[in-house]
């Protein structure tokens, strides 16, 4: 099993999706969501694109630099 802590969004900066979140944007939703996300690839909910599996993420948040990344 292979186990990796991943960035999958980022605040106060507009991504390639032209998404932009402000912080606490996650705080009510994550309690909502744990264990029934899917990590997919290109926003597609498809089983081509599947990444991982609900059972297999933990959904948090952490403030971190850019630079740290």
């Amino acid at each position: 099993i292979l186990s990796k802590k991943l960035a999958i969004n980022s605040t106060n900066y507009l991504d390639s999706h032209q998404d932009l979140h402000i912080k606490g944007i996650w705080d009510d939703s994550i309690p909502e969501v744990q264990g029934k996300i899917y990590l997919v690839n290109n926003h597609e909910l498809n089983h081509k694109e599947v990444i991982a599996y609900p059972e297999s993420i933990n959904i948090s948040t952490k403030i971190v630099s850019f630079r740290s990344l």
